[in-house]
């Protein structure tokens, strides 16, 4: 019961919700409010540029192993198996004692083996159909090098131990057991990586960077580990370095394969926007580091895989939390077309705010990694991610012409194109036939932020030159932005069930429709004319 002319606090939320996106599409208007002239995009429906790649699909990142045993990260992780369509996760920590990965004793294998809890997670992601992409960190407390009286060097807010065994023997025939473990239940070849990171701080040093952890140490890890992965079984694929920002990759191919010092199935790295190697005012910067990093293991025979990624170590809530990540994955979408055929995936890291590498933290928008927010709430990046996986399989040739003749920054490939500010993707659904576009305005944090541009785009190769409508799906500061919902209630750490809710309903790409005008009976084509607001997204169905 309500007292007279009283507003539910439910409706109050729901209001208030309303009222911050209204607010926030003000604020939209007004930073789109330089006036440009309109890009113009054309897309060939019967064209077959090829296999349109989705490279975010093949794996996603989650933080720490034992959080696998909660509940809301695999609620969380089933939703985005779900609605997303991601292949593999990757977590940190398997060997870290909190998992009893290591824990002799008569229940244990002869070298200390423990499986309940990394079966317990494996068959939960074999029952999604997702697979692990194993990263075998950190060192067993009972195995460290470090005396027992003493503190070793540890990472993240679980102190996972991060140093090399104090007994080669010990350590190979753990980890060769393990392994033959794991394949005797899944017999599935993983990817399997040698700890994280180790140039950040390996054994000796502080930060990340050339001059951070021990190579040399770290090297010998690796050798000790992929020959045990090799004799477990040599169907899994080991790989390394597993480096950030994508450091020691040359080094490390000629030691381990020129050399011929230790195995290498997949060559593994880590490189964010943000990162010092990569150039900020430029849009395919970050493309650019990764395909040196490729063609690095290219001329060695191997794949790459990027095995963590994100729009940027920037904290700020706008940053990871708001529409610059969705913008900037709309904007991958594009950019993986670019990578070179031996890159086999890009994992954004993280699925969900369910995280503790600086322990965890309470508000729902802190600037956490997450795809979606503690309570499982969906952020930008998710519903664009949502989006991507709608495109089908086959890229449709695609050209730009720029809103400035001669504009250098044009760049039309046959998988999609890009001027400016602006990404469009095309490709074209057998299931249905549908052509499906998704078009970003996006410029990476070294950049100003784009001004609201008008888009339109020319689809030819069609049955009939008649009006068609097309159904239009949007990210930007006015769709699925749950935080300015979450701001507009005061930004309380611990919000309500209500304003969870709130924050639930605000968190979806808004849908509407759209006129392809018709170019007439002989010309078989149509042209459809968007707005695309500064770091928005679109996607587009025309069937």
């Amino acid at each position: 019961k309500h007292a007279p002319g009283r507003v539910p606090g439910g409706m109050q939320l729901l209001l208030a919700a309303l009222a911050a996106l209204c607010a926030a599409a003000g604020a939209r208007a007004r930073i789109g409010a330089r006036a440009e002239p309109p890009i113009a995009f054309s897309v060939d429906a019967r064209s077959d540029a090829g296999e349109f790649r989705k490279l975010w699909l093949s794996a996603v990142g989650s933080g720490h192993a034992s959080l696998s045993a909660r509940q809301d990260w695999r609620s969380s992780l089933a939703r985005a198996s779900a609605e997303i369509g991601f292949k593999q996760v990757r977590f940190h920590g398997i060997f870290d004692d909190d998992m009893s990965s290591f824990l002799p004793g008569p229940q244990a294998g002869p070298a200390g083996s423990n499986m309940i809890n990394t079966f317990n997670t494996f068959d939960f992601l074999d029952e999604l159909g997702m697979a692990p992409l194993m990263e075998l960190s950190f060192m067993p407390r009972g195995l460290m090098s470090t005396p027992e009286d003493q503190v070793p060097p540890t990472i993240m807010h679980y102190r996972g131990i991060h140093e090399p065994p104090k007994n080669w023997s010990q350590w190979d025939a753990f980890v060769e057991e393990f392994m033959t473990n794991v394949w005797e239940r899944y017999q599935s070849p993983f990817v399997v990586e040698t700890f994280n990171e180790p140039n950040c701080g390996f054994y000796v040093g502080n930060g990340c960077g050339k001059d951070s952890g021990n190579k040399t140490a770290y090297f010998e890890l690796y050798k000790h580990t992929s020959e045990a992965i090799r004799r477990a079984n040599p169907a899994f694929r080991a790989a390394g370095p597993v480096t950030a920002q994508l450091g020691w990759i040359e080094e490390f191919l000629t030691w381990a394969v020129d050399e011929g010092n230790a195995p290498v199935d997949l060559v593994t790295s880590h490189l964010y926007p943000t990162d010092p190697i990569v150039n900020q005012t430029d849009r395919f910067g970050w493309v650019e580091q990764v395909t040196k990093a490729a063609e690095a293991a290219a001329r060695r025979g191997l794949n790459f895989t990027l095995s963590e990624f994100n729009a940027g170590l920037e904290s700020n809530w706008d940053y990871r939390d708001g529409v610059y990540t969705g913008a900037f994955l709309g904007h991958v979408a594009l950019a993986a077309q670019r990578l070179p055929p031996n890159v086999e995936g890009l994992s954004f890291w993280t699925f969900s705010d369910v995280f503790e590498e600086q322990g965890f933290a309470s508000a729902p928008f802190h600037g956490g990694f997450g795809l979606s927010t503690v309570h499982d709430v969906n952020k930008a990046g998710w519903c664009v991610m949502q989006l991507l996986s709608q495109h089908g399989d086959t890229a449709l040739g695609t050209a730009a012409s720029g809103a400035h003749p001669g504009d250098a920054a044009a760049r039309p490939q046959a998988a999609g194109a890009s001027i400016q500010s602006v990404d469009l993707a095309a490709t074209r659904r057998a299931a249905d036939g549908a052509v499906v576009l998704s078009l970003a305005n996006f410029q990476p944090n070294g950049l100003a932020p784009p001004p609201t541009v008008t888009v339109n785009v020319t689809v030819s190769g069609l049955a009939s030159g008649a009006d068609r409508t097309a159904t239009v799906h949007r990210v930007d500061d006015s769709s699925c932005n749950p935080l300015a919902v979450w701001r507009q209630a005061g930004s309380p750490v611990y919000p309500s069930k209500a304003l969870v809710s709130a924050m639930r309903a605000a968190a979806n790409p808004a849908v509407s429709s759209a006129v392809c005008h018709g170019h007439g009976s002989a010309q078989q084509a149509c042209t459809l004319t968007l707005q695309l607001p500064s770091m928005g997204v679109a996607l587009v169905e025309l069937r």
